[in-house]
């Protein structure tokens, strides 16, 4: 052996050479090593989606490396691919979308295995695209490891315009339904009491909280019974038989609203949970959640999807900078009104919380002068709302410092 490689040789040895792991293989690391669990678990590697719904090749090219990866992991026995797909194909999924917890759920279940492997994709700028991975407990629902890496990306199929990332589901218009009133009206001798006492007992039950089917029986019979009403019984009966479809059609209209409903807050509660994803972003998908669904009793998660409506500043401003600070972020300070809203929902009665609530919040409208705390240097006021009780006050925007909100235009 000739110097030359003598000292190659022994510098190999002695200062080895630290080649870099890759970004999937770290990832696939620190999320094993997040697993507490001492026993072998069984685990399903599933797709790796885009968060805005694009697909690509990536999601795919991301679950294989991944599956690489965890392959020479002792403490993690895999779900064969040839399995996985047989079951996604049984169930119908697409591995194209994110799966909701409820499909995580039945995936693993029928898989047989303890913990399923998913997470979305993001492209951070024009060469690079962010992992974010969980492992989650199929039995619990709960989140057992996560964690995000970063990697060159190599496939080619993403275009730079995304769709959008949330719509809420188009929902056919819901019509009232009103109780039909009786126009039945009876014509006969006060002394027919036969008559009468038949048409006292059904007008009675016209009136109660039958159902109204029974209603509609109880009228046919006494079509029956007293054959010279017989036709505007059948035309009561009639009108009670068409209330019913109309009810239950409006029910159905109301149950699968509802079902839409569970389903399109549980995408948004994911992509609110997304750190990368900006407030004025969230807060528009919240807006058009809302104006889907509405702000009534049947809107269930109002409370929740209120929250992400405004943006709020983390300072105090005086009234011209927190205007000009809305106008940047598109969006425009709230009216009076529309602060109170915010109020009711928040911090009204048992929601007050001091910390949360003892705030003032500048309003966009103007006050009179007459109005503001009596000093000569208050010339312009302006209306603010206090979250501490809800009540409306004015004060001059050049030298005070109070909260601020925005809200979409």
């Amino acid at each position: 052996m000739n110097n030359t490689l003598k000292i190659v040789f022994w510098l190999f040895f002695i200062f080895p050479i630290h080649l870099k792991a890759e970004p999937l293989d770290d990832l696939a690391s620190n999320l094993s090593k997040q697993i507490k669990s001492a026993q072998t678990i069984r685990m399903a590697v599933l797709n790796f989606p885009y968060i805005d719904g694009f697909d690509s090749q990536g999601s795919k090219i991301v679950q294989e490396r991944l599956t690489t990866a965890f392959s020479q992991n002792k403490k993690i026995k895999l779900v064969e691919r040839a399995l996985l797909n047989k079951v996604l194909e049984e169930k119908k999924i697409e591995m194209s979308g994110a799966f909701d917890e409820k499909t995580i759920t039945e995936l693993g279940k029928m898989l047989g295995v303890e913990a399923v492997l998913t997470g979305t994709l993001i492209d951070v700028n024009d060469t690079d695209t962010e992992i974010n991975a969980r492992i989650i407990n199929v039995e619990t629902g709960e989140i057992m490891a996560l964690g995000k890496a970063e990697m060159k990306r190599i496939w080619k199929d993403k275009i730079s315009t995304p769709k959008p990332i949330f719509e809420p589901t188009a929902l056919p218009k819901i019509e009232e339904v009103k109780v039909p009133e009786s126009g039945f009206k009876i014509e006969t001798e006060y002394t027919d009491v036969d008559t009468l006492e038949k048409y006292d007992e059904v007008s009675k039950f016209d009136k109660s909280e039958a159902s109204p089917l029974e209603k509609a029986e109880r009228w046919k019979k006494f079509a029956e019974e007293v054959p010279k009403y017989r036709d505007i019984s059948l035309k009561r009966a009639k009108e009670w038989e068409d209330y019913d479809i109309a009810s239950k059609k409006a029910e159905e209209l109301k149950q699968k609203k509802l079902e839409a409903m569970k389903k399109d807050y549980q995408t948004l509660k994911r992509y609110f949970a997304l750190t990368i994803i900006s407030d004025e972003q969230k807060s528009d998908w919240a807006k058009k959640f809302m104006d889907n669904y509405g702000s009534g009793d049947d809107n269930i998660y109002i409370s929740e999807i209120s929250k992400y409506l405004y943006l709020e500043a983390d300072k105090k401003m005086n009234w011209n900078d927190a205007r000009k600070y809305c106008k940047e972020k598109g969006r425009r300070l709230p009216k009076v009104a529309e602060l109170r809203q915010m109020y009711e929902k928040e911090c009204s009665g048992d929601k007050y919380e001091e910390k949360r609530c003892h705030k003032w919040y500048w309003s966009s409208e103007d006050s009179k002068v007459s109005d503001c705390v009596k000093a000569v240097f208050f010339t312009n006021c302006v209306k603010v709302v206090v979250f501490t009780d809800g009540s409306v006050g004015s004060t001059g925007f050049k030298f005070m410092d109070h909260y601020v909100r925005c809200i979409p235009r």
